[in-house]
Parts: structure tokens; sequence; C-alpha cells
């Protein structure tokens, strides 16, 4: 059965042990830098979704905590058919 909202499907598809799978943080001179390990569903367009994802993390880490994102790095490990 589908989840009903994005979020049950992530947790339900990573599972409560492996929440920061895929999730890389790394800090340089005050600022941060995050690397991110994604799979897209086929034909959902790449970049779109990279650039939705990168401008949601770095708003929400800057505005949460405070902390200058320096960079957002986006990698496509796979595709879901």
């Amino acid at each position: 059965m589908a989840s009903k909202r994005a979020t049950d499907g992530i947790v339900e598809l990573l599972g409560l042990d492996n929440l920061s799978r895929g999730v890389k943080v790394y800090t340089q001179d005050n600022e941060v830098i995050i690397d991110l390990f994604i799979i897209v569903e086929y034909g959902i367009s790449i970049a779109a979704v990279a650039k939705n994802v990168i401008d949601t993390v770095k708003y929400n880490v800057e505005n949460l905590t405070g902390t200058t994102v320096k960079k957002v790095n986006i990698t496509v490990e796979g595709v879901r058919v």
C-alpha cells in the first residue's frame, strides 16, 4: 500500500534505523557543506529534483540552525523504476 504522505514513504523506505543514511555533513570555516545521496523515480527530471532538494535543504538548515550553508551536493545513486 502506498504511503499517504511523502515523509511516510521516506521513513518506510529507509527504516527508522537508517534515517541518516545518504547524508554527510562537513563544517569548514563556520560554514556547512552537505552531501546528499538520493534515488529518483523514473520519468522525473533529475535536474528539477536536485534543484528543489538543494533549495529546500539550504533554506531549512540555515533558518533552523543559523549556520551558513556553503554548498549542497547531490549525488544520484540510482533510478527507481
